[in-house]
């Protein structure tokens, strides 16, 4: 039974290659584009799940009230978690962390800048699950030990074995490597590939202060708790509010670990629009089979009434329009492999992605396809074999059936689904490309063309006007400056303090700069001071004047800043140094001389501009040859200043790179279908096509009968899609302090770009309809 079942549903495929093509084309499409974005999110909400007590774990934050502003903190004290520990006996373990940017060197080796380097206690391996594969991790508790990372053990060591070996950090720290472990996986929100014992910290002359406090406070580790039970989290919370003897202003928090990525990376919200697009992509697919098969019943109609005759049940008939689906998913699923096979590279690469390739073979993906396997073939078999199974015998033997009869108005339905769904994601793509264009074309304040910022190491302090003046010579080189942090490249660092007026209480970023800082990015001046007012003084952004409760009359107060207090002599217009997702923070400058060492020692950045005609290719060797000769002990690290900006925009241009390609996508699988639903009409519709030529009916007026039903559920479409795309964009738009207003054009323009689309797609197999010999249509059967 089920090989005479094969071989029909075999010779149904090869009987007509033009719907089978648009069908497997349509499907293998639409399933290899969902589950190249469902891998994606998948790898997104497993972050940190692999570890054995991930629903155990816990960050402790602490939320903070100072003059009315919020300040969100991560950073804890050394004795926090040992202290909650010993009090609280719902508390397992406890970690401290702490992220550590160092040089290494190994004998034999160039010294590596690397930043995958934390310090921590023993019990990391003990509370998250990253084997150790190698060595000894009893050994790590004591100072100076070091476990590494297989591929920072390749790249140090090759082949050899690193047990034992010594790595130098920072020029003059030497730890012992007592183990190596695995690689973390990708979906890891810890990417270390060195690992030191937390101990040593308290040999490091900079780190003693913090590492022997023995407040419970805020401070500058990670502190993370293993709870022996997730339901105690609110009284251990309790817990370190007393042993903090936080005050009123003060609330300690437990974070859940396995929600760190998904909250800190602020994606959630994109998973869901990446899943949802997912969803309409493979949904178009299962209609364009499900409405193609559906439309083509009629002509299947005398088969089935024949094999009821001849005693078929309806159960046998199901069975069998369920296999040959089953056999066109089987094929599409195989065609879909190999897309993936081919596109997964530029997926990844496009959206900056990196996923393991023992992901893609894990359990939970394997899970995702079988599950999507099992619903496509549900999904395309059940309604056409229950179409099709329920003709009844004399009246499909009579001819009575018509393709524009029973289920017609679920095509129709399907039809505008697949445009409503196309004209939806042309409108959200619209306006997203708007929004970007309009964050990353929008004035900054400063500029950000042909600048480099390179890191400062603590070398370049001895010999800093030599690097400066070195640098000045360069050809090409226009200006050079200085500045305490690397903009749009990481966090600010900022001052608890009062206002010079009113004595609230405020908190502020900081930089401290040079005197060129200003000239050498185009900042612009609101109250430039006297020259001899700047060095040495303060100056403060519009919006920090405004924080601090100031006006242009308060010029000349005086602010404290920890110990250094000085005169504010200045005010400079707003710029950006921060995302354009939110708004200008306020901001006090430090002013030093433009020959002044401080910012090296304190490792910042020194800040390049070169002339628009610079070939900057041949400018980095040649500045890159200045840094080694004054920190050659440093690596030389640098960015370009418009590069990082863009860079603050990683979420938002990978959802605009996602519905721009998938949009596509979406349309080209609609636009499928709509061929073949075309095609059919032309087919069933000969004889009347014929005679309407007969009579007169131009090749115009024909198209026009052929395609006028599609556009107009094209245009209902549009009214469908129109308020909830609006009301998904708006929402989206709602995350930004800059953002555009939707114009009311967007809509026209995306029903219009789907009705060119639909035409371009129609157009061809009407007008060879209308333009058939009407002698041959009569003729046809």
């Amino acid at each position: 039974m089920f090989s005479n079942y094969l071989k029909i549903a075999i010779r149904s495929l090869d009987k007509n290659p033009l719907y089978s093509s648009i069908n497997i084309l349509g499907l293998s499409i639409g399933i290899s584009a969902s589950l190249l974005i469902l891998l994606f999110v998948s790898h997104e909400f497993t972050y940190d799940r692999f570890h054995a007590k991930a629903d155990r774990i816990y960050q402790v934050t602490a939320k903070s009230n100072y003059g009315g502003q919020e300040i969100n903190s991560m950073g804890m004290s050394a004795q926090l978690g040992a202290t909650v520990l010993q009090n609280d006996a719902r508390v397992e373990n406890q970690v401290r962390i702490k992220n550590y940017e160092t040089i290494i060197k190994v004998d034999g080796k160039d010294p590596q800048m690397e930043k995958a380097f934390i310090f921590a206690d023993a019990s990391f391996f003990e509370i998250f699950s990253f084997p150790v594969i190698k060595g000894n991790v009893s050994a790590f508790s004591t100072t100076n030990k070091i476990i590494i990372s297989e591929r920072a053990s390749k790249k140090y060591f090759g082949e050899a074995d690193p047990i034992g070996k010594i790595l130098t950090c920072n020029k003059n720290i030497p730890f012992e490597v007592v183990g190596v472990a695995k690689n973390p996986p990708s979906n890891s929100s810890f990417q270390f590939d060195f690992a030191a014992s937390f101990n040593t910290l308290g040999t490091i002359e900079s780190e003693k202060d913090q590492f022997n406090d023995t407040h419970v406070r805020l401070g500058s580790y990670r502190a993370y708790l293993l709870l022996k039970n997730s339901s105690d989290k609110a009284s251990v919370e309790s817990t370190i509010m007393k042993v903090a003897h936080a005050s009123a202003d003060e609330k300690y928090i437990l974070n859940p670990f396995i929600e760190k990525h998904l909250t800190s990376e602020g994606s959630v919200t994109y998973l869901y629009g990446f899943s949802i697009i997912a969803g309409i992509i493979l949904l178009l697919a299962l209609i364009n089979y499900m409405s193609l098969t559906t439309a083509r019943a009629t002509l299947r109609a005398r088969e089935v009434g024949i094999r009821k005759v001849i005693g078929a049940g309806r159960k046998n008939l199901s069975a069998q329009f369920f296999l040959e689906s089953t056999l066109m998913t089987v094929v599409a699923f195989i065609l879909a492999v190999v897309w993936i096979e081919l596109l997964l590279p530029t997926f990844l690469q496009a959206l900056d992605l990196t996923i393991d390739l023992s992901f893609i073979k894990s359990q939970t993906f394997l899970i995702i396809v079988v599950a999507l396997f099992f619903f496509c073939v549900f999904a395309s078999g059940s309604y056409p074999a229950l179409v099709l199974s329920r003709f009844k015998p004399v009246e499909t033997l009579k001819g009575k059936l018509s393709s524009s009869g029973q289920g017609s108005w679920l095509r129709k339905s399907f039809t505008t689904f697949q445009f409503a769904a196309s004209i939806g994601l042309i409108l959200c793509s619209i306006i997203i490309v708007k929004q970007m264009d309009f964050l990353k074309n929008r004035k900054l304040g400063l500029t950000r063309e042909m600048v480099m910022v390179a890191t400062l190491d603590y070398d370049a302090a001895n010999n800093f006007r030599a690097l400066k003046n070195e640098l000045r010579n360069q050809s090409g080189v226009m200006k050079v400056s200085s500045a305490s942090f690397a903009l749009f490249n990481g966090g600010t660092s900022g001052y608890f303090t009062q206002s010079p007026v009113t004595k609230e209480d405020i908190f502020i970023s900081t930089i401290d700069i040079d005197e060129q800082f200003f000239s050498t990015l185009d900042v612009e001046w609101s109250e430039q001071p006297h020259k001899d007012q700047l060095t040495g003084k303060l100056i403060v952004n519009e919006s920090g004047l405004t924080k601090l409760k100031m006006t242009p009359a308060d010029l000349g107060k005086t602010l404290r800043l920890g110990s250094f207090m000085s005169e504010i002599t200045g005010i400079v217009k707003d710029f950006n140094f921060e995302s354009l997702r939110f708004g200008v923070n306020g901001m006090v400058m430090s002013v030093h001389a433009d020959t002044s060492n401080i910012i090296a020692q304190r490792g910042g950045a020194m800040y390049i501009r070169f002339s628009d005609e610079t070939q900057l290719a041949k400018m980095v060797p040649a500045v890159q040859a200045i840094f080694k000769k004054y920190q050659g002990g440093h690596p030389f690290e640098y960015y370009f200043l418009d590069d990082a900006f863009d860079k603050l925009f990683k979420s938002e241009d990978r959802l605009s790179k996602v519905f721009n390609v998938f949009t596509s996508i979406a349309i080209f699988i609609a636009c499928l279908g709509l061929l073949g639903l075309v095609t059919f009409t032309g087919e069933v519709r000969t004889k009347e096509i014929g005679i309407r030529k007969i009579l007169g009916a131009s090749v115009r007026s024909i198209m026009l009968l052929l395609t006028k039903d599609y556009f107009i559920l094209i245009a209902i479409g549009m009214f469908i899609a129109t308020p909830i795309a609006w009301w998904y964009m708006q929402s989206w738009l709602n995350g930004f302090t800059n953002k555009i207003e939707i114009a009311w054009w967007y809509v026209p323009l995306s029903a219009v770009l789907a009705l060119g689309i639909a035409f371009v797609t129609t157009c061809y197999q009407a007008l060879r309809c209308a333009t058939r010999n009407p002698v041959d249509s009569l003729k046809s059967e």
